[in-house]
């Protein structure tokens, strides 16, 4: 019998963060600032498409894309 790759599953998780949306934003695009909260090495792309890619703990790892969020007033951020 053949061995198939894992597929993959989509994960939405809601938590709340007592900081300001611009704050938080930046701890979600940047790099250094995404380890300072966790991961041990991040790659982020915060445009429609691109890349996220985070190493959580060494050795498991989350990845996906980019897409268009929505703030909390119905309006588009300009990054999305």
């Amino acid at each position: 019998m053949a061995h198939t790759a894992n597929t993959a599953s989509v994960v939405q998780r809601a938590i709340r963060i007592e900081a300001a949306p611009a704050t938080v934003f930046e701890f979600l695009t940047t790099p250094a600032k995404m380890v300072r909260w966790m991961g041990t090495e991040a790659v982020l792309d915060p445009r429609r498409g691109g890349e996220y890619r985070v190493n959580i703990t060494g050795h498991e790892r989350v990845s996906g894309e980019c897409t268009p969020s929505t703030a909390s007033d119905g309006t588009t951020p300009s990054h999305a």
